[in-house]
Formats: C-alpha cells, sequence, structure tokens
C-alpha cells in the first residue's frame, strides 16, 4: 500500500506539468463528475464545463466554469476551446466533430475492448487515470511539434494551443 501511495504521488508531482492550465469539459453521472472535476482541478487543470444528465445535490459542490444538467450536444458546444472532453462512449462523436481528444470514462464504455477490466479506484486507479489523461497531453504536444511554429505568410497562427512544449500560438 505504501508503495502504491508513493508512486502516486510521484505520478502527481511528474504530471501537473501537463495539466497546469488545461480545460477541460467533463460529461460523467453526479457523484463521479464531482471526484473527477475536483481530481483535475487539484491537478492545475480549469474545469471549464461539468455536465450532468441528472440533477443532484452533489452539483452544488463542483468547482467549475459552468454546472448544468444535460447531454452530450451541451458537453460539445461547451467544449469547443477545451483541450480535452472526459465523458463516456457516447461523448466520441461529438468531440471528433469539434477537434478536441476524448478520455473515456464512466458508462457506457462500449467502443473499447477490456474496458470492465481496468482499476479504477484507490491508488493505483488514481494513478492509471493521471498518466492516461496526462499522455493524452503529452500525444498532443508531441504532435504539435512536428509541425512548423509560428505563422503563416497571412500572420495567422496555426492554432495548435500551445502547452508546455514552449509555444504560445493560440
Amino acid at each position: 500500500m505504501r508503495r502504491q501511495r508513493e508512486a502516486l504521488f510521484d505520478a502527481m508531482l511528474d504530471g501537473h506539468f501537463f495539466y497546469s492550465r488545461k480545460r477541460i469539459a467533463i460529461a460523467l453521472e453526479p457523484d463521479l463528475l464531482y471526484a473527477v472535476t475536483g481530481f483535475l482541478g487539484d491537478m492545475g487543470a480549469e474545469v471549464v464545463a461539468a455536465v450532468s444528465p441528472t440533477q443532484s445535490p452533489v452539483l452544488e459542490r463542483l468547482k467549475a466554469a459552468t454546472i448544468m444538467v444535460g447531454d452530450h450536444s451541451d458537453v460539445e458546444t461547451l467544449a469547443r476551446d477545451a483541450d480535452l472532453i472526459v465523458s463516456n462512449s457516447h461523448g466520441r462523436q461529438g468531440a471528433a466533430r469539434i477537434g478536441v481528444p476524448l478520455h473515456r470514462m464512466g458508462l457506457p464504455m462500449f467502443d473499447r475492448l477490456g474496458a470492465g477490466l481496468r482499476v479504477q479506484v484507490g491508488y493505483r486507479g488514481t494513478r492509471e487515470l493521471l498518466c492516461d489523461i496526462g499522455n493524452l497531453f503529452l500525444a498532443r504536444e508531441m504532435d504539435h511539434e512536428s509541425h512548423e511554429h509560428g505563422h503563416d505568410d497571412h500572420g495567422e497562427s496555426h492554432g495548435c494551443g500551445g502547452g508546455s512544449c514552449g509555444c504560445n500560438a493560440v
């Protein structure tokens, strides 16, 4: 147990650089929404939208720019400037339409093999969540580094979003 806790703390220390200033939209059931919103906020991310399919007293305790009872079309609208969407498998179409990466979480999870076998609780589950989302951010930044930094002939930015790689393009 002690080694798992220390591994989680090490991952949090290493990973917080990738979470800092990231804008995340989350659409989950109320209790999971509360837990994930708090965790991502503690890691330094800004939760720009928290969408629940049902009303619950726990929604009053959320720390997010926008909190609402809604559906995935609401998330798609609110996440246009987000760096990540966290949702179940139903979020995949909206995320693809607006070009925002999706981290699948919650139920249903019908488009990933082994989703029901993953550890998602305790120190190990939290560490896995931290690494999975951090790796999404890292992959996006690595893709970002593969193109030219700077602006086109008309002074327009290339729209990659910047991040810890040092690019300030928006």
